[in-house]
């Protein structure tokens, strides 16, 4: 992954990570429906993907780096309900979902 993600923030320089969530927690139709959403629409450079705008293409290229591998293989490398974040310097976050600090603005 780590070569076709250099490619993706090559092409978007000024993207610094993208990511997902990832939870087994809903089921339908022997499917995790949650995790294929996600992997749909990415995280970019921290803004929530079910809410990201994409002018640029940017999401939908790394959804379709993601989509080229079997969900199974996310699995098996970080587990089940954590949040992932792939920086642009090669680092990945894994933050574990029962830790989910929330920011409120007034």
């Amino acid at each position: 992954m780590k070569i076709e993600s250099n490619l993706v923030f090559s092409t978007y320089p000024d993207m610094e990570s993208f990511g997902w969530h990832q939870c087994s927690k809903r089921w339908v139709d022997g499917r995790d429906v949650v995790f294929e959403e996600s992997l749909k629409k990415p995280n970019i450079s921290g803004a929530l993907g079910e809410f990201y705008i994409d002018p640029d293409g940017r999401q939908k290229a790394v959804a379709m780096l993601l989509a080229s591998y079997p969900i199974q293989s996310f699995e098996q490398a970080f587990g089940d309900g954590v949040d992932i974040a792939v920086y642009k310097d090669g680092s990945i976050e894994i933050t574990d979902d029962t830790y989910r600090p929330l920011v409120y603005e007034f």
